[in-house]
């Protein structure tokens, strides 16, 4: 499959240290009691699989009470919440929200920050990937969506001396990189052009709407010089329509166009919009394909993609554009899987065999 689109989630930085979403969920142990109840009683939910989910819940309920009319009314009646086996006042638990929703965001920064020491069992193996699927594009460049807040990309591309395209640039007025997302079409050269959906750690909105990208990747938050951190987490809405996501989403929703299909590496199919946007991409161009690398391939893409599909014509279509990888990604073995289904060398597998 020539032309290929990069497409990266969590459990592609996952064999080097970095958790997923889900993975980070277990590691957020170390909270006081106050918040640790309101996140148990927030994972009592089944519908709750990660920490992306947590934050949207939190978002919702923080939301509602800066409501005038809710506040009003909630400070009146003081409904009570469930958390565990008793209740909590409406205030407290609100208070509660906030507390845990600003731990959270520290630890995201202390757990996705760049670990050098990890670095070289890292760079091998990307630096594997990214060569062969840009040698398989006719253009010898490449475009990398990922979901991921994490700087590997970045690092391996300044470790290979590729040329990156990510959206901001330098402006020695103001001694920073800033965003400019005309950046992604000008005619300079580059082999890679970076589109980080979800935002980054080192992503910083100034208190005068400038968006600028930091060396460092610790959190800024209330600063004299930084308004809040730029990231952004699954069915939050509204944010996939400002900048810098206004133009990233552009881009991701222009893929199809800009190529024969995506190979997909440690993504879960659980963000309702990028679903819909590579659903939208396959019912356009019945030539588009998806290669979805990943231990639990078939189930997430069964389950978490074609399950909206409409009908069992266009789902037995969406098949076919489909192929499943069902492998961990960082080893030798997985690179060479990789390579050999992208230049159509590898037998189909049973459940593969099937949809044809």
């Amino acid at each position: 499959m020539p032309n290929v689109t990069l497409f990266l989630g969590a459990g592609a930085s996952r064999a080097f240290g970095y958790p997923t979403t889900a993975d980070f969920l277990k590691n957020l142990r170390r909270l006081d009691h106050g918040h640790k109840t309101v996140l148990d009683g927030l994972l009592r939910s089944p519908q709750i699989q990660d920490i992306e989910h947590v934050l949207q819940i939190l978002d919702i309920l923080i939301t509602a009470d800066s409501n005038p009319y809710l506040h009003a009314n909630f400070s009146k009646y003081q409904p009570k919440m469930p958390i565990g086996a008793g209740h909590q006042p409406w205030a407290k638990y609100i208070t509660n929200c906030r507390g845990l929703k600003d731990r959270i965001m520290t630890e995201l920064h202390k757990q996705y920050e760049f670990d050098p020491d990890g670095y070289e069992k890292l760079f091998p193996v990307y630096q594997e990937l990214l060569n062969t699927v840009i040698d398989l594009n006719d253009d010898k460049k490449l475009d990398i969506f990922t979901t991921n807040y994490d700087s590997v990309i970045e690092e391996v591309s300044l470790r290979l001396r590729l040329r990156l395209v990510d959206g901001f640039s330098y402006d020695a007025k103001r001694k920073g990189r800033f965003w400019e997302p005309a950046l992604f079409e000008q005619p300079t050269p580059f082999t890679l052009r970076l589109f980080k959906l979800h935002g980054s750690l080192n992503w910083r909105e100034t208190h005068h709407g400038k968006i600028e990208s930091m060396r460092g990747e610790n959190r800024y938050s209330g600063t004299r010089r930084y308004r809040k951190n730029i990231l952004i987490y699954p069915t939050q809405k509204g944010l996939e329509g400002e900048e810098p996501f206004a133009t990233l989403f552009k881009y991701f929703r222009n893929s199809s166009e800009l190529s024969d299909g995506f190979l997909i590496i440690g993504f879960s199919f659980r963000d309702p919009l990028i679903n819909d946007i590579f659903l939208n991409n396959l019912r356009i161009n019945v030539k588009h394909k998806l290669i979805v690398f990943s231990p639990t391939a078939t189930e997430n893409v069964i389950n978490n993609l074609l399950v909206k599909a409409r009908g069992k014509v266009e789902r037995d279509r969406l098949e076919r554009q489909v192929q499943c990888l069902n492998a961990k990604f960082g080893e030798h073995e997985a690179l060479n899987l990789i390579e050999n289904t992208l230049k159509g060398k590898r037998k189909k597998t049973k459940y593969e065999s099937q949809k044809s």
